[in-house]
Order: structure tokens, then C-alpha cells, then sequence
């Protein structure tokens, strides 16, 4: 008998998923009242290790990568990010502080939270943080927004230590 005709050949691997993009910061839940304004920083900027921009004349530093990360994300994950590391968002009027700290995001808009009427609804202002002027009026769901934050130069003196204890007799 002839022998049988050879097995098809294997079909070809499927191709390489393309790189995943950096990753988001988490979800934060939906706005609420603990999202207050003006948001109070709970550090200053030399507990932070930051420093100020040397044409900057505010009272204010700001850093974009922060413990080496550099994030994005939503109004409210930008506002919960900053909190979480004892700082806060900018305001529009100081977001040129954090002119080059890191991360390539000069050309990037990132949030602040200074308000804005967005076609009637509740906006914040992202700018971008090569120019002091540039800014432009978002919705807080939209994503993919630079975060960088700022904290005051001048902190409050830590509080003293408790008194030891008496010795024991």
C-alpha cells in the first residue's frame, strides 16, 4: 500500500499581545462628601523631601514622580493619591511648581483643584506643567490625567514628645 500522506502542518503561534500601557491608580468610589476643597495637605515639603523650583516663587513645591512612580488617573484618584502621601492636588495659580519634577509629563495636563464650569456641569482645571497659563477646564471622570502634587513649604513644628514616665521606685 502507498504509504499515508504526512500530518498537516501545526497551525502558526498566535501573535504577542501588545505591551500593556502603566498601569492606572486604583478606582476611588464615586464623589463624595470627603472630597473637600480647598484639600489641606497634611505634610510640607521637607518632611516630604521635596524641594522648591528655583524660578518659583510661591510657598509652595510640587513633584510629579513621587517615591519613584509616576501615576495617572482620575480627578478623585489624583485627590486620593495626594492625600495618601501626606500632600495635595495644586491649585491652578501654583501648578508651575511642579515644573519638572519628573516623569516626562511637562507636555501632559494633570489635575489641580481649582474649579471650573464645564458646559454646566462640575469641572477642574488640568494644566500642563511647561507653561504657568496653560490650563483647560475637564470633567473629574476622565482618566489618564498627569498627577502631581504639591504641599506648603512651611511646616508646623512637630509637637513635643510626651514626658517619660516617673522611674519606677
Amino acid at each position: 500500500p502507498p504509504p499515508s500522506p504526512p500530518p498537516p502542518p501545526s497551525p502558526p503561534p498566535p501573535p504577542s499581545p501588545p505591551p500593556s500601557p502603566p498601569p492606572l491608580l486604583p478606582p476611588s468610589p464615586p464623589p463624595a462628601a470627603n472630597y473637600t476643597l480647598p484639600q489641606a495637605g497634611t505634610s510640607c515639603c521637607d518632611r516630604l523631601g521635596w524641594e522648591t523650583q528655583d524660578d518659583w516663587l510661591g510657598d509652595v513645591c510640587g513633584e510629579t514622580e513621587i517615591n519613584g512612580n509616576c501615576t495617572t488617573g482620575t480627578w478623585h484618584q489624583a485627590y486620593d493619591y495626594c492625600s495618601s502621601i501626606g500632600a495635595r492636588l495644586c491649585l491652578s495659580d501654583e501648578y508651575y511648581a511642579t515644573k519638572g519634577s519628573g516623569c516626562g509629563y511637562e507636555a501632559r495636563l494633570g489635575w489641580t483643584q481649582s474649579t471650573c464650569d464645564f458646559l454646566g456641569q462640575a469641572g477642574y482645571y488640568a494644566h500642563s506643567g511647561n507653561e504657568k497659563y496653560n490650563q483647560e477646564c475637564r470633567l473629574p471622570s476622565v482618566g489618564d490625567m498627569a498627577v502631581r502634587c504639591c504641599a506648603d513649604v512651611g511646616c508646623a513644628p512637630h509637637p513635643p514628645p510626651p514626658p517619660s514616665p516617673p522611674p519606677s521606685p
